[in-house]
């Protein structure tokens, strides 16, 4: 395809961005999910819990509200052939659109597919149709998932494992990281891979290249801003490396912006926080109005960066030798077994034969206002620390005081 009309394509397409009421979502929905499955593939290949083969199933998959025979439509339907994981893929092109009660939801049917596996999906499918005025469109989406799942529906209703994967702007992830993190994987637009597999690999650069714009697809959250003067809140932007060094350097005389604080920062990902960009001013009269809530003292940030680093690219450091050589090899462990060791979220962990079971503090919404967060603590999954990959180093297994070794 001649890239010229792609690329005049695309800025066709994403001009409604700058439109009142022009959905972007639905026009460049069917564009992204023809490669979608390729992209996520290329772009999740080194994730330590996502990666894999993605397969397609269904775009505007219904989705059942409770015990109604009404429903909401999950934008892609796809699964992780390698994982056996289903996966609900939200795509986002702007800020307004976000819903803390779509998240909660999403996350809802992820516990109740691990407790109780997939078939309710099969099943709630069948019902709406059963009561649509258009059942054939319904039976279409069926149709696709008999072909296109390995095994058909009846391997599908099997599933016993689920992802929640957001496509969103980078400033809306910056922005509202914190709700973000309650999802397995946050991805911008940016983050995508532009080399994948497939005969049309070619025009998905092109592609690609014309979906990162809608990074900045995001009105600033007003506490960025003084509003009477249009003047930023904070002095400079720097990468990670750089906010490192800053925060080094100067320590409690700087702050650094990190929506959540302390909390949030402690639980994110070592690895995004590398492809960020941190925003930094000085501690006293410095730039604007703050929220205390999403600023962390320079030399704070410093200490709980290092303590990530510490936990899951330890095995990177000068003794990593010698730590690797004290781990219990992966194919020792024990299911159901607890271990000490070295985590992200925690030191002890319990072994279910794919990852470690931690007790970790997570974000949880308490009120309508931006702030009303407070942290309780949730099971967290943490895979086998190696090189590469993982967190969880397990260093001795744990015997119970009654049960003689």
């Amino acid at each position: 395809m001649n890239k010229s009309f792609l690329s005049h394509l695309m800025a066709h397409l994403l001009e409604g961005s700058q439109i009142p009421k022009v959905q972007v979502e639905r026009s460049v929905g069917p564009v992204l999910g023809f490669f979608l499955a390729e992209v996520l593939t290329a772009t999740l290949k080194d994730d330590g819990a996502l990666s894999g083969r993605y397969r397609m199933l269904c775009p505007e998959f219904p989705l059942a509200k409770g015990n109604s025979l009404q429903s909401t439509n999950i934008d892609f339907l796809l699964y992780n052939e390698d994982r056996q994981a289903l996966v609900f893929l939200e795509l986002k092109t702007a800020g307004s659109s976000f819903s803390t009660q779509q998240v909660d939801t999403y996350l809802e049917n992820k516990s109740k597919i691990r407790v109780d596996s997939a078939a309710y999906l099969v099943s709630d499918l069948e019902r709406i149709k059963a009561s649509s005025t258009e059942p054939q469109k319904y039976a279409a989406v069926q149709q696709m998932l008999e072909t296109r799942f390995p095994g058909g529906m009846g391997a599908m209703a099997q599933c016993r494992e689920l992802y929640v994967i957001y496509l969103v702007p980078a400033q809306l992830k910056e922005r509202d990281g914190l709700l973000l993190k309650r999802v397995d994987k946050a991805l911008s637009f940016g983050e995508l891979a532009m080399d994948i597999d497939g005969p049309f690999a070619e025009e998905w650069a092109t592609i690609g290249q014309a979906l990162q714009q809608l990074d900045n697809n995001v009105k600033p959250n007003p506490s960025s801003i003084i509003s009477d003067s249009g003047h930023l809140n904070y002095q400079d932007r720097v990468d990670f490396d750089g906010i490192k060094a800053l925060c080094s350097e100067r320590g409690a005389q700087i702050v650094v912006g990190f929506a959540g604080g302390e909390a949030a920062l402690r639980q994110s990902d070592l690895k995004q926080l590398r492809q960020r960009a941190f925003k930094w001013d000085v501690a006293e009269g410095g730039q604007g109005h703050k929220q205390a809530l999403n600023w962390v003292a320079g030399n704070r940030f410093i200490d709980i960066v290092l303590s990530l680093e510490a936990a899951c690219t330890g095995l990177n450091e000068p003794s990593a030798p010698a730590r690797i050589a004290a781990q219990i090899p992966k194919e020792d462990l024990e299911v159901g077994a607890w271990y000490s060791g070295k985590g992200r979220n925690g030191d002890v962990g319990l072994w279910d034969g794919e990852d470690f079971l931690v007790l970790g503090l997570e974000g949880k919404k308490v009120g309508p206002d931006r702030s009303d967060w407070e942290n309780e603590y949730r099971i967290k999954r943490e895979p086998y620390g190696t090189v590469d990959e993982g967190c969880f180093q397990p260093f001795a297994k744990l015997v119970p005081a009654h049960h003689s070794a």
